[in-house]
């Protein structure tokens, strides 16, 4: 290890089982990524930048007793700056619709600027900010930075006639309002499309056992010595048919409502309680599926001691599956945050988006 990587890089709390560093150097020629850290001339604030080559960029700015005053006033034509106020707190000021708008930015807020608006901060003595610039333009070959418009040069004369006052500075940017800190929805969008299915799988699957009752009441209403079934197919074997691939359509059913269940859980883990409304509905469809196929046996006079045996177990072995698969991986969701995706890795499942701006 060099020197200078040494002294720059922070391994102190680094993981030696899960990371391994990337130095300086094989960061800037592998990955494009640099470093520079500089004092202004302008307010002497301290600046701590990481920058990569697409012109996006991360740079925490800090100002200490001696240090406070404007930046230089500027506007971008393709980058925004995301700026994050982390201690202390900040002015900033704008030129719109030809008028100079002037905020004020407290610890924990935040405000994204857009291009083509100049704009400056005021960062007072003992603050903290985080700048994340982006939605870089790649095919720009200039850098994204420009002081010498119209509207910087005004910016610049309305900051040095003006003088500072805090209550001045209250609000937000109007270029780009951030949302108020919201609760996400209880139930949102995809979890009520998932808990719809999940309600109408035992719903077709009832309504498909009454009707294979009523088709096999309707059967046995015709001779059993009628042409249709002394020549083509016997009254038994028929209705066993009907109730074997409908018992195996119900089965299939079933699986449907467990993977419903599943895929809601992505978006909502349901809090790994081991009964439910849900395992009910479960085991209605497979008990449903469970009784048209014991039925099939039925009508075509098998012995039914083992085959029943063997149904009753089968059913009862994929129930106690499903159920102990799902409260498995809700417990699992619950301790990491995240919840398992069989289709698409991981999504996030936070029942609180914190963003905090107004």
């Amino acid at each position: 290890m060099k020197n200078s990587d040494s002294n720059c890089l922070g391994f102190k709390g680094a993981y030696q089982e899960i990371e391994t560093p990337i130095f300086c150097n094989e960061a800037k020629s592998e990955h494009g990524i640099s470093v520079r850290h500089s004092k202004m001339l302008t307010n002497n604030e301290l600046r701590f930048r990481m920058n990569a080559e697409d012109g996006s960029a991360y740079i925490r700015t800090v100002t200490t007793k001696e240090s406070q005053g404007w930046q230089n006033a500027h506007y971008h034509k393709y980058l925004k700056e995301t700026y994050l106020v982390e201690k202390g707190w900040i002015g900033y000021v704008e030129k719109l619709n030809d008028k100079i708008v002037f905020k004020k930015f407290k610890s924990g807020e935040l405000f994204t600027t857009i291009p083509l608006v100049a704009h400056n901060i005021y960062m007072p003595a003992n603050s903290v900010i985080h700048t994340v610039k982006h939605s870089a333009n790649k095919e720009l070959t200039e850098t994204d930075w420009f002081g010498d418009g119209d509207d910087c040069k005004q910016i610049h004369t309305a900051i040095s006639k003006r003088s500072f006052k805090e209550v001045d500075y209250d609000g937000f940017p109007t270029t780009e309002k951030p949302e108020k800190p919201v609760k996400q929805e209880l139930y949102n969008e995809a979890y009520r499309h998932f808990d719809t299915l999940i309600w109408q799988v035992p719903a077709w699957s009832s309504a498909l056992f009454a009707a294979v009752i009523a088709i096999i009441g309707a059967v046995f209403g015709i001779d059993s010595e009628s042409v249709f079934f002394s020549e083509f197919i016997p009254q038994n074997v028929l209705v066993s048919i009907l109730l074997l691939f409908f018992g195996l359509f119900t089965l299939a059913l079933s699986y449907a409502l467990y993977r419903f269940r599943w895929h809601q859980s992505n978006v909502k883990p349901w809090g790994g309680r081991l009964i439910s409304p849900q395992f009910f509905l479960q085991l209605l469809v497979s008990v449903e599926a469970a009784i048209l196929l014991v039925g099939a046996l039925v009508f075509l006079s098998i012995e039914l001691t083992y085959p029943v045996s063997v149904i009753i177990a089968l059913i009862a072995g994929i129930s106690t599956y499903y159920e102990a698969k799902l409260l498995t991986k809700t417990k699992a969701d619950s301790h990491t945050g995240f919840s398992e995706s069989s289709d698409h890795g991981f999504s996030f499942t936070s029942d609180v988006i914190k963003q905090k701006g107004s």
